[in-house]
């Protein structure tokens, strides 16, 4: 079952699509890393959708593996990225529209 969640000003701006659910879900949360199917549960988006989109986001190098616990592979932004450093800046920008 997906949970509901509010719609936030970097989702009303950038449109509701699954890689952008994807990113406002990171960009929120950027100080933590996380599993493909936590970030499946938590940014609404179905978990075959979000492994997609993660493998997109791994080439493109806007995220990056963690760590491993277990069989689990932990992701989270790659912040020395200059596409995420841009992403944070107009993130942090609608915070305080």
């Amino acid at each position: 079952m997906k949970q509901q969640k509010e719609t936030t000003m970097f989702l009303e701006v950038m449109g509701e699509s699954p890689t952008t659910k994807i990113l406002d879900y990171l960009l929120t949360f950027i100080m933590y890393d996380f599993t493909i199917s936590e970030i499946s549960i938590h940014a609404n988006v179905s978990r075959v959708t979000t492994t997609k989109i993660m493998k997109k986001l791994l080439k493109q190098k806007i995220i990056k593996k963690t760590r491993k616990m277990c069989a689990a592979t932990l992701y989270d932004l790659n912040r020395k990225d200059v596409k995420v450093k841009a992403l944070e800046k107009l993130f942090e920008g609608l915070l305080f529209c």
